[in-house]
Formats: C-alpha cells, structure tokens, sequence
C-alpha cells in the first residue's frame, strides 16, 4: 500500500455522486469501483501523481465514456408499434372535408378572417395585429364568422349520414 491509497475511500462518495449526475445511473456503484481500481493499479505501477483526487476525477471521465459508448450499455429495446403512423380516422375525414365545404360557402372576408385567426393553411396569426380595429371587436366578428359557419357543417354531416 502506497502512502497515496488512504485517499482513495475519501474519494468514493465523490465518485459515486459524479457518476450518479453524468449518466451513470444504476452502474454508478460499480463504476466508481472501477475508478478506485484502476487508480490503485496505477499507483501499484509506479505512477506518481501530485493530487489523488484529481487523478481520480481524470480516470472517472474516461470510465464514464467508455461506459457511455461501450457494448454493455443497455439501451431499451425499441416498439416499433409505438412508432408506427397512426391510421386515418374517416370520422376525422369526413369532419375536415365539411370544414372545408363550409368555410367554401362564407364570405371570402370571414374565410380569410377565421383562416388567419385558426391558421388554416398558414400560420397561426394573432388576430389583434389587424390595423384599425380593437381586440374585442375582432373577437365579435369571428364568433359571429363561426356562429355562420356551424349550420354548414352540420348540414354536411347530417347528408354524410355521419350523425
């Protein structure tokens, strides 16, 4: 035993809250291990350090990526049902297809009104950036564009036989 080796179990709880934050998870027990024996085996072998403790955090880096890309790193195995592209809901259709047909047969002024406020076929704009007019009475013109547009879709899916 060197004169440097009594550091060593000082260096332990150290190690382990190292590993525990960069990754090392379940492993970082054995992987601090893993540190303490192979700074004792260089010790052993005649290297001379000035600090253990720096020495110690040099060699846990390296652990810590050989563990990271090593063989033995578990990855979770992959479902691929989970990935997999959702199948197209006909109801979903169908309720899109009446969207359109309805907002076809408004006034191209609450078309546009109601596309720039929900982002249809763009991107969503704040409806209050309009010039000339205030908030609440933006508001009031799309909840009647909207109070329009409902008969429309409802005549649509009462003739698709959807209700």
């Amino acid at each position: 035993m060197t004169d440097l080796e009594p550091d060593l179990p000082a260096c332990r709880p150290k190690l382990f809250q190292f590993f525990l934050a960069n990754g090392g998870g379940g492993m970082a027990e054995d992987l601090a291990s893993e540190t303490i024996l192979r700074v004792i085996a260089k010790i052993d072998g005649g290297l001379v350090v000035d600090s253990v403790r720096a020495y110690c955090y040099g060699v846990a880096r390296l652990v810590l990526m050989e563990h990271l890309r090593g063989p033995d790193r578990r990855f979770e195995k992959i479902d691929s049902d989970r990935f997999q592209q959702p199948q197209p809901d006909p109801d979903r259709e169908k309720l899109i297809e009446c969207l359109e047909i309805g907002l076809a047969r408004l006034a191209p002024d609450k078309r546009e009104l109601l596309a720039e406020r929900y982002g249809i076929g763009r991107p969503k704009r704040r409806v209050e950036e309009q010039p000339g007019s205030t908030a609440n009475s933006l508001y009031i013109r799309i909840h009647r564009a909207k109070k329009e547009l409902l008969p429309y879709i409802e005549d649509c899916m009462e003739r698709s036989g959807f209700w």
